[in-house]
């Protein structure tokens, strides 16, 4: 099979996740506590197939927009969450992150995650809470997402 041609299964399979999670919308749309996703959450999301070098399949992502209007809308901005992690590299020598805009989830202290992994904040993306698996797997620490807050405005040069 091509490349070429695997991604166009790909495209077709999610076509048929992304028309069910579409017309559930609708079914769905008037549980409050449905709407309710507080910022920092951590949920399972389907995010679909990428097209380039998007991040997609189901994976963790965390909600990043205000709970205030997660309440209200929806939709939430989220970023995904990889196990594979990039490191600067020396010669020999690895030291810190790759990416300014990522952010490094330890698993020892978020016992959620199977793995060490990051947060991309390049690939923030708004999505339908219909995505998200109903409840979530963790939180993350205030201190935590204040970190996030400066790497995101720093990521869009605000």
């Amino acid at each position: 099979m091509t490349e070429q041609t695997e991604k166009q299964r790909l495209l077709n399979t999610w076509a048929t996740k992304k028309e069910r999670m579409a017309l559930d919308f609708f079914r769905l749309r008037n549980g409050m506590s449905w709407w309710e996703k507080e910022k920092g959450a951590v949920f399972w999301c389907d995010l679909g197939e990428n097209i380039g070098q998007e991040t997609n399949k189901k994976r963790p992502v965390v909600v990043l927009s205000s709970s205030k209007r997660n309440k209200r809308l929806s939709h939430v901005t989220v970023a995904p969450i990889t196990s594979t992690i990039k490191y600067k590299k020396f010669g020999d020598v690895t030291s810190g992150l790759k990416y300014p805009f990522h952010f490094l989830m330890k698993n020892n202290v978020y016992q959620f995650l199977d793995n060490d992994s990051v947060i991309k904040l390049e690939q923030l993306r708004t999505v339908s809470k219909n995505r998200l698996d109903g409840y979530p797997i963790g939180q993350l620490s205030d201190e935590d997402l204040k970190i996030i807050n400066k790497k995101i405005s720093n990521f869009l040069d605000l």
